[in-house]
């Protein structure tokens, strides 16, 4: 008995039957998934929100540069007068830490630019370690920002007494913002008075 192959007309119609029969069905189901009584969707209806500014640039990991001094003076400067080397005499971790010599006011000290780094209105954790290079200077961090032409400065960590025979934990945490467009940040490391030379380490912001 020989079997007949199909009409090439009737493959078309049960083709085109069974394309209907699955857009039907996705009709149907599509709607009863993203029901809002879905318990998937309901999840997502109510997941906490997200602060966006913790991820990217403006967050998350730490916004100093070569914070460890282990490359050199590579992303540092002296605010005001002074003279920043690396020192491998003395090192907090690593072979070496950044000395600052020369300061002819108290604000004088290594400094870094972060303009571009912070988000208006975060909270900032800071920490360095400190060690002076003669005398019991007090030491503490601080933030400088030019926003519309005005500058103003945020104490990063409370001013701590240091002296040359160890390192000093400098730590703190404050909120940084500004009105209007910022221009200008620079983080950057002083004394409450005196010139007094001293070494900074694993210097860090975030």
């Amino acid at each position: 008995m020989r079997v007949r192959p199909p009409i090439p007309g009737t493959l078309r119609v049960r083709r085109f039957l069974a394309w209907v029969t699955a857009v039907l069905c996705a009709a149907v189901l599509v709607p009863a998934v993203a029901r809002a009584d879905n318990p998937i969707v309901q999840h997502i209806y109510t997941a906490d929100p997200v602060n966006w500014w913790q991820f990217g640039g403006a967050g998350g990991g730490n916004l100093i540069a070569n914070g460890d001094g282990e490359s050199g003076t590579a992303g540092w400067g002296v605010m005001g007068a002074g003279t920043l080397s690396s020192n491998a005499a003395v090192a907090h971790g690593g072979a070496a830490s950044l000395s600052v010599t020369g300061r002819t006011a108290s604000w004088n000290g290594p400094s870094q630019d972060v303009t571009s780094k912070l988000a208006n209105g975060r909270s900032y954790t800071t920490t360095l370690w400190v060690r002076s290079q003669g005398g019991t200077p007090t030491v503490k961090a601080t933030l400088a920002l030019t926003a519309d032409g005005t500058t103003s400065y945020v104490s990063l960590t409370p001013g701590t007494a240091v002296n040359p025979d160890g390192w000093t934990r400098l730590t703190g945490t404050a909120t940084v913002s500004w009105s209007g467009a910022l221009s200008g940040a620079t983080f950057y490391v002083e004394t409450a008075s005196g010139t007094d030379g001293f070494s900074v380490d694993d210097v860090s912001l975030q």
